[in-house]
């Protein structure tokens, strides 16, 4: 799928996040038009975000921001997922199961070919970023 398409089934679970937190809860987008045609796997942002508000925004008291960026570098798509929560404090990364399986999903996929990470900002809260081929969508003229 496009990553068009995979923005768009995010916005709606967001759309239903929105209504749960209320007016603790602020999205931004910022994605590089040119990046939307390539392609991406089915459901890759949705278990990021889903970490994003569950061990960031609702950890904390106040609003919180999850940020989405998407653009290309070079010969690769980067995607990233960043909250304004109250980060690791510390302790390293605990993968769940949304996580092991993007992991997973991310190796067969591309092998040695991208990049996930997961780190605590020294600003507060945590970014998760992928990093895989920029593959545009082949549309048949």
């Amino acid at each position: 799928m496009t990553l068009e398409d995979e923005l768009q089934f995010l916005k709606r679970y967001l759309g239903i996040q929105e209504m749960r937190f209320q007016d603790r809860l602020t999205i931004h987008f910022k994605v590089d038009e040119v990046a939307l045609e390539h392609l991406v796997p089915r459901l890759l942002l949705q278990p990021l975000v889903e970490n994003a508000l569950k061990h960031g925004i609702a950890q904390q008291r106040g609003p919180g921001a999850i940020t989405i960026n998407a653009s290309i570098e070079n010969t690769h798509l980067v995607l990233s997922v960043r909250d304004n929560g109250p980060g690791l404090k510390g302790q390293p990364v605990v993968e769940g199961i949304g996580l092991r399986n993007t992991r997973a999903r991310l190796t067969k996929l591309y092998g040695a070919d991208h990049q996930f990470t997961i780190e605590e900002q020294p600003t507060g809260g945590v970014i998760a970023v992928i990093r895989l081929p920029a593959i545009p969508e082949c549309k048949a003229s």
